[in-house]
């Protein structure tokens, strides 16, 4: 992909692309944040995009499952913790109780 290509592509979609990752995240650093690695990902697999005239679906599409992705890990961690404080508790009340 070259450079031009790729600014135009970046100048005409940004704003849906920050919109659609607003609208998924609720967040707005976490939708700058999704807009970039979306167009990250735009450059990396530009040449295997099949359909180049569907590239506003791709990159919207890209942006909400980026989103996703992040909302999973976040969950992921919090359950983790959450496991992680549980079985501190449990064994700080068992060793009490003894």
């Amino acid at each position: 992909m070259d450079e031009i290509v790729f600014n135009d592509i970046y100048d005409k979609y940004v704003n849906p692309v920050w919109r659609t990752a607003l609208y998924y995240s609720g967040n707005q650093t976490d939708a700058e944040e999704i807009t970039q690695l979306t167009f990250i990902q735009l450059l990396i697999s530009y040449e295997t995009i099949q359909n180049k005239d569907a590239i506003e679906a791709w990159l919207l599409t890209t942006a909400r499952r980026l989103v996703y992705s992040r909302k999973e890990r976040q969950n992921w961690r919090h359950r983790c913790v959450m496991s992680n404080w549980r079985d501190v508790w449990k064994k700080k009340h068992l060793v009490q109780m003894n």
